[in-house]
């Protein structure tokens, strides 16, 4: 990852998970990832926020200031400015003051999930009891109704779902299986039912964050769905634009070039039939950049080749721009030597930091903002990370979480 600095991907695309439009001062408070100098251009990355800011190197107080404040781990508020390079809108950090005391006990952080007062108590509790709340509850696995062992052909149904033959189960795509073996159940759809899908979702504005428009489409097609008395179950996609991809497509900035300008882009997928071939395929529904459903790597391909224009002539080869498949969030941790990674998770997740939750093992795991200060501290006789990540799984739209992000979703990406 880099820093808190932002631009739209390429001119043509206007933004992925961020603002679109120069405008006033604007405001957001966050927990802060990363602070990195390279080649004389300050950037930084933030929770909930899916762009690139950039910073003033002569700003030394500032720099000071986020450095402080990223290793502290607080909440904080970030002021930013928005200013037009050659038709890129570049956002500026201009001031970084943490929260102040009753801000901060309310702020639920979408690292976490939950207020630090709420966090004090899950750990006592945790500490006293050895149960993890986190992890205990709101399980709930509806049944799958995707697959039918019984079928001898495959055979899309009239209610939409797609049974496969039993040679197609075979070869279904490995996530579908780890969605399985992890308790979530998404639906196999016919091509004809993706289509329609797809052709069924409302565009939301340009200036929302992709992770909030991610997170209505999937609502709106559970919530729109009907499959023998059940919503949708979708899946979600997340490519990572790695430090080598952002590093080595750089993009003209106020202080000298800086890392390419977003770091992530999240979108919903679903399983269904390829009408050529009749295979079980990773259908993208990302309505915002593309005009179809994309495969994986056809929809991957666009943001790491076909759309790099306004930055470079050299472009990735079809080869070079499949993304390594992560198994866990942790993964990110090493950047330097694929171009992009993606992460596939069920449809209640938002952002980047969920999926890290989603992942997270707190004996093990530090949390990413403190990546590179692995600490470990005794805990009750035994070693653990002196700043954990703290794990949350989300199994339905009726979880707390899952609500908070939903409205945080609905509020920002409304229809244009």
């Amino acid at each position: 990852m880099s820093q808190l600095r932002y631009l739209p991907f390429v001119a043509l695309l206007a933004v992925m998970c961020g603002q679109a439009h120069a405008g006033t001062a604007k405001t957001f408070d966050t927990t802060l990832l990363e602070v990195k100098s390279e080649d004389g251009a300050i950037s930084v990355y933030g929770t909930g926020n899916g762009n690139v800011f950039s910073v003033d190197p002569a700003q030394t107080g500032l720099i000071s200031d986020l450095l402080k404040y990223k290793d502290s781990g607080v909440p904080v508020h970030v002021t930013f400015e928005e200013k037009e390079l050659d038709d890129e809108t570049v956002s500026i950090v201009t001031g970084v003051k943490p929260l102040n005391k009753k801000e901060a006990a309310a702020y639920r952080d979408p690292l976490q999930g939950y207020s630090r007062k709420e966090l004090r108590a899950i750990i006592n509790q945790d500490e006293q009891t050895g149960i993890d709340p986190l992890r205990e509850s709101d399980l709930f696995f509806p049944q799958s109704i995707g697959l039918d062992s019984t079928s001898v052909d495959g055979t899309a149904n009239a209610n939409g779902t797609y049974t496969p033959t039993a040679e197609e189960a075979a070869a279904m795509p490995p996530s579908y299986q780890e969605a399985i073996q992890s308790g979530y159940d998404p639906h196999v759809l016919s091509y004809a039912k993706v289509k329609s899908l797809f052709d069924g979702l409302t565009p939301l504005k340009h200036d929302s964050q992709c992770h909030q428009r991610a997170m209505v489409w999937a609502w709106n097609m559970y919530n729109r769905t009907n499959i023998e008395g059940q919503g949708l179950r979708s899946m979600k996609i997340m490519m990572f634009f790695t430090s080598k991809f952002q590093n080595t497509f750089k993009m003209k900035g106020f202080w000298g070039d800086k890392p390419y300008k977003w770091w992530y882009h999240t979108a919903p997928f679903v399983y269904g039939e390829d009408p050529q071939t009749g295979q079980v395929e990773e259908w993208v529904l990302d309505p915002e950049f593309v005009r179809a459903p994309r495969k994986t790597n056809d929809w991957t391909f666009l943001f790491m080749s076909e759309n790099l224009s306004s930055v470079t002539t050299w472009r990735l080869s079809r080869d070079q721009a499949k993304c390594r498949s992560m198994t866990r969030y942790q993964d990110l941790k090493n950047q330097n030597s694929d171009w992009c990674m993606i992460r596939r998770y069920p449809m209640y997740y938002m952002q980047p930091n969920d999926v890290e939750a989603m992942d997270c093992n707190k004996d093990t795991d530090t949390r990413s903002g403190s990546w590179g200060n692995e600490k470990m501290i005794t805990l009750n006789g035994k070693q653990v990370p002196k700043y954990p990540c703290f794990p949350r799984k989300l199994t339905s739209w009726n979880n707390e979480w899952v609500q908070g992000s939903l409205k945080n979703a609905r509020t920002n990406a409304t229809p244009r």
